[in-house]
């Protein structure tokens, strides 16, 4: 059995149908914490680097910070 092809409700405009998935409240917990923790990650990677800088490293090293903290994602 085959499933119908997934189209656009007749008479809803485009951007309602693409926040259509955060009105149920377990994927919007879930998208919301996501959020939460990219921008905690993203905060930690920027002091990291920033103390990198700070404590006389040079363009290699804080480029290598940047690199410890993304290699596993990569792997």
């Amino acid at each position: 059995m085959s499933q119908p092809p997934l189209e656009q409700p007749e008479g809803v405009p485009p951007s309602k149908a693409m926040w259509a998935p955060l009105r149920h409240r377990l994927f919007r917990a879930l998208w919301i914490a996501q959020l939460v923790s990219n921008t905690g990650t993203w905060m930690q990677t920027v002091g990291a680097q920033w103390l990198m800088g700070d404590l006389g490293g040079d363009a290699l090293a804080i480029a290598l910070v940047q690199t410890a903290a993304t290699l596993p994602v990569f792997l």
